[in-house]
């Protein structure tokens, strides 16, 4: 009927109007809906005022066209071009740094977004991510730590005597079997992604105490012996479930910091390598939690969250 159509022309309407309204109040600035010469709030209400009058339907709606159906479409193409014009203006203002998000904190967040889209320089296309390297102080220690209780595999080792250290290269997920001949391993160890590089200085094993600074809250090596905040954080492994993996680590004795359920994040660990150095352990697939963990830590229980680069 005239009057249902003439109802659903005004919600129609109606409608690109609130919108209209939001998009000015959230983009207002010249380079938004005004710059692109969309219709106004204002200017749509007066067109919603004429459409609706019974009065003006009926002497220039209806009547003055051939049918109710080519009322409709002629209504619905205003609208879709409405929408259109402002679509366009708003394509057409350059996408604002997302920085006017604050934390409780206050900090301000930055938006890394854009470089999802990034490309890639292509001299850097057969670039490999292969090592982060951190000193330890006996290798036969972390070697087996690493290998037994993480399960790494040993991808290649050398030793500079006259420079004093050996440097030992550990990793998951290898494409195949280690060359035995020596120049082979070196080729496959530097294509092999995400190596840990175990560097012993000679004569550390001789030390007494921790002789490396975790970068965590760690005052070793430090000259007043106050903690330092340092750069470095930890290492991190993904398991395909992170409860069974500590249940795991705890009866082979690892060092925890964190059980999967203490803190204020649930579902993930940490444990210390022989030097102390973090790792974390992430699951596979969704972060998810169970009962009780390793250290039978409810799953609603635990202290809130901490930052290891804090004392």
């Amino acid at each position: 009927s005239k009057g249902k159509q003439s109802k659903l022309l005004k919600t129609s309407l109606g409608a690109v109007i609130r919108s209209v309204d939001r998009l000015q109040s959230r983009h207002s600035s010249p380079h938004c809906i005004k710059s692109a010469r969309a219709p106004t709030a204002e200017r749509l209400r007066s067109l919603e005022a004429r459409e609706s009058n019974p009065q003006r339907v009926g002497k220039e709606g209806f009547d003055g066209h051939l049918s109710s159906q080519a009322y409709m479409q002629r209504s619905l193409a205003l609208t879709a071009v409405v929408c259109a014009r402002t679509a366009r203006a708003l394509l057409q203002r350059p996408a604002p740094l997302r920085h006017s998000v604050k934390m409780a904190s206050t900090t301000t967040l930055y938006d890394p977004t854009p470089f999802y889209a990034a490309a890639q320089p292509p001299e850097t296309k057969d670039f490999c991510m292969q090592q982060t390297m951190v000193r330890v102080k006996d290798p036969a220690t972390s070697l087996k730590f690493y290998i037994e209780t993480l399960g790494f595999q040993l991808v290649m080792f050398r030793d500079f005597p006259q420079w004093g250290f050996s440097v030992y290269f550990v990793a998951h997920g290898l494409t195949g079997p280690v060359p035995a001949d020596e120049d082979a391993r070196w080729d496959f160890c530097m294509r092999t992604p995400g190596c840990i590089e175990l560097t012993w200085n000679h004569g550390s094993e001789k030390s007494d105490g921790a002789v490396y600074n975790t970068g965590n809250a760690d005052a070793t090596g430090t000259k007043d012996g106050e903690a330092v905040k340092g750069g470095f954080g930890h290492l991190g492994i993904t398991v395909p479930d992170v409860y069974e993996a500590c249940e795991r680590f705890k009866k082979l004795g690892c060092t925890f910091t964190k059980t999967p359920n203490s803190g204020g994040m649930k579902g993930l660990a940490f444990v210390k390598d022989p030097d102390g150095y973090l790792i974390e352990v992430l699951p596979q697939g969704p972060m998810i939690t169970k009962p009780l963990d390793c250290d039978g830590v409810a799953a609603e229980g635990g202290d809130g969250y901490k930052d290891n680069s804090k004392a």
